[in-house]
Formats: structure tokens, C-alpha cells, sequence
């Protein structure tokens, strides 16, 4: 299989996965907040926040293993396959063991920290230890979870997935129903990622021959230190991730009115979307990456650095030109009218941010995958460093448009100056070519839906929220077809035909 159908088949599969679950998050939602009441649906809320930040200390070990087994399986090395998933297995165990110790620490300091859920303690105390234990087992079994992701299975994951998630979604209904409450939903949770978890474990064993020796394997201390090193940069790219991500929400509590953070919030919700679904699209560019260099492949590389870009742009454009050009309309459809202008603004300024940012997904991968993700790490703290200190300045001034301008320039100064520069010279492409042949043709591809947006939010304005999704979904096609002209190789367009087609019933191809 070509290493195009591999990405479109994950990228597929990985968006079907998110929508499904979206989707079921939607819906169950309220039925959860009727059935367990308000205080019970707050204390489930942030348990599930709280508990929440025991996944960082995974520390990127996951990372490792997805590189690593995707490296030493295309070289068949067997014996460095054992020690990478053996080394990586005697790790999380420390990290098992370290986060069941922070889940009970966690119980016991709840109702302190949390004087609110007071009249609630004894099931919130219950909530946190069964989330923590069941965080704990993912830690362990998520070395098989990296096997399939090193071997480029997502679809199988996301098949498990989805599969769960529905069970999930019907035991939960069946029990609420029932009476059962919200320690209910909490064990569901633990028995479907208990199950997931088995399950992965069964199928990684079955596409990947290798021995668990967990006492005694191969090259031990030089694996473990070659995945710890790994790791660490995996692990200060999340922290400088995650320092971008909620920065903002902290410095405008602290310097303006509490209920500006809403402002930002709805804004930068929305961009926080077409992330997802441009990160789910390119997840598996890093295992790809690793696949091409261990066949000292650097032509397909080169080629995978452009192409993901102008997939990336390709994913990104419509839904960033829809919030530039009818974003103030939609926020006021969606969340009222007193949000549309300020959050309107803010929301421009994320969106042209977001735009160049797209293509450095597609280079974040390939750095872990060649193992230069250090240089994102670095690159990414010297800009949460710089996007507090600007932001700090900006919100004093200007307000919360402050807080996006402090996020935004430092972000553009990396994603459009210092990582495409890093990425070409590593990856031997002019800088010229690259922004050329990533840029062109999504750019000229967007340039009619844009006006057509434009012309309808001029003269046709849709005025309710289903109109305006009417309104996209018969613009899209001009996209579409305009893309599929401007922006899609043959090869490309061949590619997409094959997929599409496997997708059919075979009645409809008689």
C-alpha cells in the first residue's frame, strides 16, 4: 500500500472516530445533567478535569513508542522491537504505580481544596479513585496502543474506539434510566476503556510478533536512557502545548473582569475545533516519518513535508475563510448577539493566526519522527515565554483583544519564520518551493467559496443558526470542485477515487 492511502485511510479513520464521538458527547450530555442533577453533574465535571492533568505524566513516553516501533519494524530489527516495548513497559509501571499514589493523595485533599462539593464528598472521593485507577491501567497498556500507531493501524484503533464509545453511550442511558447514578457512569467509563484496553493489547499481539521479558531484556539501561531521552522533548512539547492553549483564560482573570474570559473563550473553542481536525488528519505523519527514514528515504520525506502542508491548508481554509468572512454572524446565532463583536474580533485574529499555523502540524510530526522534535520543544517555550509576556502588556492596553494579539504574534513568528526555515534546511527544500508549492494552490482554491461567502453575508445573510449551516453546505461544493482542479495532483485525485471507492457498497459500482 502506497504511503498515500496510508495517510488518507488514517485520516479517515481518525476523523470518523472524532465525529463519533463528538457527536455522542453532544447528545448524552444533557441527559447525564437531568438524570444526576446539577451538584452531581458538577462534582462528575471537575473530577473528570482534576484527574485530568494525571495524563501528563506520561511524559511522551507514548511518542517514543510509536517512533521507535515504527522505526526497528520497517528495519525488522526483532530484538530492538523487544527492548523498546519491554523498556517502555517497566517505565509506566513506575508511572502506574506513581499515579495510583496521586489519585488516593487526590481523594483525600478533595473536599479540602473543593469546599463546594462538601455535601457530595464521599462520591466525589469514590469518582476521583475509580478515574485515577482507570487512568493508571490505560498508563500500562498504552505501549500497545503506540504498537498500533507505530504500525500505521489507526483505523484499527479508531475502529475499537468508536465500537466502545457507542456501548458506552447505551449502558449509560440504560442504567440513568434505571435510577443508578452518576458512580454509575464513572464505572461504565472504567469498564468500556478496560475493555479497549484488552482488546488493543490482543490485536497488537496478533499484527506485531514480539516477547515480554518485563525482568531481563536486551540492551536494558541504553534502550531506557534512548526512550527517556526521547520522551523528554515529547513531554516539553505538551507542557509548552498546554501553556498556549490556557494561558490566555489566566492572564485575562487576572487583569480584567472575570466574565471577559468568556469572550475569549467562545473564540478560541471555536479554533480549538479546526485544530482537531487538522491534528487528526496528520497524527499519523510521525510513524510515517520514522517508516521513510529507517528506509533512508529522504525524497518521500521532502515530499510528505509538502503535500501534508497542502493537505493541512486544504483541511483548514474553508473553515477559517467561514469564520473571517460570516464568523460575527454565526457567533451571534450561536451564543447571542452581545458576544458577536468582540468575540468576532477575536476571533479574526485567531483565525489568520491559525491559517499559517496549519502546515506546522504537518512539521511537528516529521520532526518526532526523525527525532528533531527538540527544536519544536525549544521553539515552542521561547514562545510561551514570549506570548505571557506580550499578553501580560497587550491586556493592560487593549483588553481582550490584547490576549489574542500577545498569542497570536509570537506564534506567527514561529510557524511562518523559524519552523519552516528549521524544517527545509533539515529536509534539504528551498524555502521558496515549499511556501510555493504548499501555499498556491489552497490559497487560489479558497479564493471563490471566500467571495461567495462574502457576496451571501452581504446581500443573503442567513438569519437563523440552521440556515447558516444550510448556507456552507451548499457552498462547499464550489470548494470542492474548485480544489479539486487547482489544488489535487492526478496522482492525488487517483488516490482519492480508490479510497472513496472502497468506502461504496459494491451495488453501486455495478
Amino acid at each position: 500500500m502506497s504511503y498515500l492511502k496510508v495517510v488518507m485511510r488514517n485520516a479517515v479513520s481518525n476523523w470518523a472516530n472524532m465525529a463519533i464521538s463528538l457527536v455522542i458527547s453532544f447528545f448524552l450530555a444533557p441527559f447525564i445533567l437531568h438524570k444526576v442533577g446539577n451538584t452531581y453533574y458538577g462534582v462528575w465535571a471537575l473530577v473528570s478535569q482534576v484527574t485530568g492533568y494525571l495524563w501528563l505524566l506520561d511524559f511522551g513516553v507514548r511518542d517514543s513508542v510509536i517512533k521507535y516501533v515504527a522505526e526497528y519494524h520497517e528495519k525488522h530489527d526483532g530484538g530492538m522491537l523487544n527492548d523498546v516495548i519491554n523498556a517502555s513497559l517497566k517505565l509506566y509501571s513506575s508511572i502506574c504505580l506513581g499515579c495510583i499514589a496521586l489519585t488516593f493523595l487526590f481523594a483525600a485533599l478533595f473536599p479540602v481544596i473543593f469546599t463546594g462539593a462538601r455535601d457530595a464528598t464521599s462520591i466525589a472521593r469514590l469518582l476521583v479513585i475509580i478515574t485515577g485507577i482507570d487512568i493508571a491501567l490505560t498508563f500500562f497498556f498504552n505501549v500497545f496502543i503506540g504498537i498500533l500507531m507505530g504500525l500505521q493501524r489507526y483505523d484499527v484503533f479508531s475502529k475499537i474506539s468508536i465500537a466502545l464509545n457507542i456501548a458506552k453511550a447505551f449502558s449509560t442511558v440504560y442504567f440513568l434510566s434505571r435510577g443508578y447514578g452518576v458512580v454509575s457512569v464513572c464505572l461504565i467509563q472504567f469498564c468500556a476503556n478496560t475493555c479497549m484496553n484488552m482488546m488493543v493489547y490482543v490485536v497488537s499481539r496478533r499484527l506485531l510478533s514480539f516477547k515480554l521479558a518485563f525482568r531481563k531484556y536486551g540492551k536494558g539501561k541504553a534502550v531506557y536512557r534512548m526512550i527517556v531521552n526521547y520522551s523528554f522533548f515529547a513531554f516539553l512539547n505538551c507542557i509548552a502545548m498546554q501553556i498556549f492553549s490556557f494561558s490566555s483564560n489566566f492572564i485575562i482573570a487576572i487583569f480584567l473582569p472575570v466574565s471577559s474570559v468568556t469572550f475569549f473563550a467562545i473564540a478560541a473553542t471555536l479554533v480549538e475545533y479546526m485544530k482537531k481536525v487538522i491534528l487528526a488528519g496528520t497524527q499519523a505523519f510521525s510513524p510515517l516519518t520514522s517508516q521513510l527514514d529507517a528506509k533512508d528515504d529522504p525524497a518521500r520525506i521532502a515530499t510528505l513535508l509538502v503535500k501534508g502542508s497542502k493537505f493541512s491548508l486544504l483541511l483548514g481554509l474553508p473553515v477559517a475563510t467561514v469564520y473571517l468572512v460570516m464568523g460575527k454572524r454565526f457567533i451571534g446565532l450561536w451564543m447571542g448577539h452581545e458576544y458577536s463583536a468582540l468575540t468576532g474580533d477575536v476571533l479574526a485574529v485567531l483565525t489568520v493566526m491559525t491559517i499559517f499555523s496549519l502546515p506546522h502540524y504537518t512539521i511537528s510530526g516529521i520532526f518526532l519522527g526523525l527525532n528533531r522534535h527538540r527544536l519544536t520543544a525549544y521553539c515552542r517555550l521561547v514562545e510561551a515565554a514570549a506570548n505571557i509576556c506580550l499578553s501580560v502588556i497587550l491586556v493592560q492596553r487593549i483588553g481582550v483583544l490584547g490576549a489574542a494579539f500577545g498569542l497570536a504574534i509570537p506564534h506567527l513568528v514561529m510557524v511562518v519564520l523559524v519552523l519552516p526555515v528549521l524544517a527545509t534546511k533539515i529536509i534539504h527544500v528551498r524555502v521558496l518551493d515549499y511556501f510555493r508549492l504548499s501555499y498556491a494552490g489552497p490559497i487560489i482554491s479558497v479564493i471563490p467559496f471566500a467571495v461567495s461567502c462574502f457576496l451571501i453575508e452581504s446581500f443573503m445573510a442567513p438569519q437563523s443558526l440552521a440556515a447558516f449551516f444550510v448556507v456552507i453546505l451548499l457552498l462547499l461544493p464550489i470548494y470542492m470542485v474548485s480544489a479539486w482542479f487547482f489544488a489535487v495532483s492526478k496522482e492525488e485525485r487517483r488516490h482519492c477515487k480508490e479510497t472513496i471507492t472502497a468506502f461504496l457498497p459494491a451495488g453501486l459500482l455495478r
